[in-house]
């Protein structure tokens, strides 16, 4: 969600610092954010040091111009300094609103992830300070402020104020200017990351902008506090020194390095290309690395994957649990586990709770998440854990995550490389790749095939087989370019797929909602003709509306019935396109019904397994129709965002609050 970044470093007066903190910002920026902001503490010739800082609510900036403009070239002799990319939860995303948070001296401030519940009782426990925002965070430097006339040292008072907090979740770093060579930072329920450097440390909420500039890490865990300076790391937990186990660059998996495009922004921290687009061209291996992000996915340790197949085979029952896209992937996953004999069960984060006397020690949980980091998921999986005790085993993109590292058994790494547009893509299909994999060692047997190893090479050889023909097949998504003109001005949409090509319906909607805005809804084909036929009709009538039918139609055992479904909305007088490997003249005949200058269809490779491939062509078609509507109803106010679809209004990569 909302990100942190901190740094603290030696004043060598040529603005390295300066420049790290603002680049991992910007690296940070896809997270997705509605304001910004940065406070630096430092001191030039002897001076007395001093604190400046800068907010904004524009997407393009050069923030180093400003700062140097407002302040002198100020930035040069930083010390320390945080910075913020904000997405609104208490308070519109207004400048008074951006962080960080002074107190009242504007000697302190605080930048903060995550929510302060009990702030409005602490504002009238302490009362009298000049508040000048809306939001929850504001209420902390107010705090330190508060301790610190008792007589604490900085340290001391932010400690004290952490401990103020009830049921909160947060990520918080702080500076003080009569403290120039310190960050304070606290973590609960919200992830922090310490980057350990040559003479400087750096902390952020994100792995991803901490790697050009070290190879070892501290994860902050529930509880920690801790003191930062240039060449140390002090961590407290409920008062108490506690050491944290240092990781490695080389703990993390070789393909996630293999898919982050470290250079995805230019000197400057400008993004140099379309996010989304390269990051829907790295699943194929048509990016300029040539990696293919679902091959990536395949390279397992065997070993873990074994374990992780015992434990499903003695389980009574599986829950597959995510939201939004790792929810999609879920409900593919329950059908796959259904069809090969398990009680299994998709079910959606937010409904964990609700069901949470459903599992026990003969449940296993597997809980997809890019991030790792999706609070929905980590409150009640604690809990359910705590409690009831399943087996949960993640499958997760972002190292070092909390899901991963706190709360798993067993973690299955999507090894995607950082995914920095905020729709999901290549992580959705990595996970279908994963299903698909382990599902091979659940089946009972293959070709004849009984050793759990042979079944999964097996495995492995067809879905790699099935990948190759993807990536040979790239020319379908050229076909995206054409038909998003028809789609740009659609009022609605309807997507139908029967059977596993329900869930792939159900992410392709949500790729069109939070790409292009279009209001789209996934159907079973079967359930069409009770209830949404009823927004089928001909053109004129007082319903009158531009909706526009895509139906998921491959050759294997839900083809009869979706061109039953065809059929019956094209009898109503609806428009229906067809995504399809057929070759027996329906398709063209559809078409014509929305473009009859053109007998093109939508066309996709013939394919033992097509979930991946419709999966992908809807990703280009979201975008390129995101494209053209931008394109078209371009406004002033649309300048300082060229790319709005990388970070959709509203959205962010990594929700880190309830």
């Amino acid at each position: 969600m909302c990100s942190i970044n901190g740094y603290v470093g030696e004043i060598v007066g040529d603005g390295r610092g300066f420049d790290i903190l603002i680049r991992s910002q910007e690296y940070l920026k896809y997270r997705g954010y509605d304001s910004w902001g940065v406070a630096t503490n430092g001191t030039r010739n002897g001076e007395k040091a001093r604190m400046h800082y800068l907010k904004g609510t524009d997407k393009k900036r050069n923030i180093r111009e400003i700062y140097e403009k407002e302040y002198d070239s100020f930035n040069l002799y930083m010390q320390t300094g945080i910075a913020h990319n904000r997405w609104a939860t208490h308070g519109k995303p207004t400048l008074k609103n951006a962080h960080p948070h002074l107190d009242c001296n504007e000697k302190i401030a605080v930048i903060h992830n995550g929510i302060i519940y009990n702030y409005k009782e602490l504002y009238k426990k302490y009362p009298g300070h000049t508040i000048r925002s809306e939001t929850d965070s504001e209420i902390i430097p107010h705090l330190i402020e508060e301790y610190m006339k008792k007589g604490l040292e900085f340290e001391d008072a932010f400690a004290a104020t952490v401990n103020e907090f009830k049921g909160s979740t947060y990520a918080i770093a702080a500076i003080n200017v009569e403290k120039p060579d310190i960050i304070m930072a606290a973590r609960q329920c919200s992830p922090l990351i310490i980057g350990l450097g040559d003479n400087e440390n750096l902390v952020s909420s994100d792995i991803v902008s901490l790697l050009n500039y070290t190879d070892e890490f501290i994860r902050l865990k529930n509880g920690d506090t801790a003191k930062i300076t240039k060449d140390s790391v002090e961590i407290y937990n409920n008062g108490y020194v506690v050491d944290r186990e240092i990781k490695k660059i080389n703990d993390i998996p070789q393909g996630w390095f293999e898919n982050t495009d470290m250079d995805l922004f230019s000197d400057k921290g400008e993004v140099k290309k379309d996010i989304t687009l390269f990051e829907i061209g790295q699943q194929t291996g048509i990016d300029k690395s040539g990696h293919n992000t679902m091959k990536s996915a395949l390279n397992q340790d065997k070993d873990n994957i074994s374990e992780i197949i015992k434990k499903l085979k003695g389980s009574e029952k599986i829950i597959l649990t995510g939201s939004g896209s790792s929810y999609n992937a879920a409900i593919y996953g329950e059908l796959l586990l259904s069809e090969l004999g398990y009680t299994a069960y998709a079910m959606p984060a937010c409904h964990l709770e609700l069901y949470k006397k459903a599992m026990d020690q003969d449940t296993t949980v597997i809980v997809l998440s890019q991030s790792g980091e999706t609070m929905d998921l980590i409150v009640p999986l604690t809990d359910i854990k705590g409690k009831n005790n399943p087996c949960i085993v993640s499958m997760t993109n972002v190292p070092f995550n909390t899901i991963s590292e706190e709360i798993a058994e067993y973690n299955i790494s999507l090894n995607d490389g950082a995914e920095r547009a905020v729709a999901a893509t290549k992580s959705f299909t990595s996970q279908l790749t994963l299903l698909r994999y382990l599902s091979y060692g659940l089946g009972k047997q293959s070709n004849n095939i009984y050793n759990l190893d042979e079944r999964l090479d097996e495995g492995e050889k067809i879905i790699r087989e099935c990948i190759d023909k993807i990536s040979e097949h790239k020319y379908m998504f050229q076909q995206a370019d054409y038909f998003a003109s028809n789609l740009a001005s659609a009022d609605n949409i309807i997507i139908l797929g029967e059977g596993i090509h329900y869930s792939i319906a159900r992410e392709a909607a949500l790729k069109f909602e939070e790409l292009t805005r279009i209001p789209t809804k996934a159907y079973e084909s079967g359930e069409i003709k009770h209830g949404p036929l009823a927004m089928i009709g001909d053109r004129g009538d007082q319903f009158d509306r531009n909706m526009i039918v895509i139906a998921i139609s491959p050759q294997d055992d839900t083809y009869e019935s979706t061109q039953n479904a065809i059929r019956q909305i094209r009898s109503h007088g609806g428009r229906v396109f067809e995504l399809t490997d057929a070759d027996d003249g329906q398709a063209d005949n559809i078409m014509n019904c929305i473009c009859p200058e053109s007998g093109d269809s939508l066309e996709i490779p013939t394919l033992l397994y097509y979930e991946n491939a419709e999966t992908i062509y809807f990703q280009h078609l979201a975008h390129d129709v995101a494209k053209l509507r931008h394109k078209l109803s371009k406004k002033p106010s649309d300048e300082e965002d060229e790319y709005p679809w990388d970070t959709p209004n509203n959205l962010a990569k990594s929700i880190t609050v309830e």
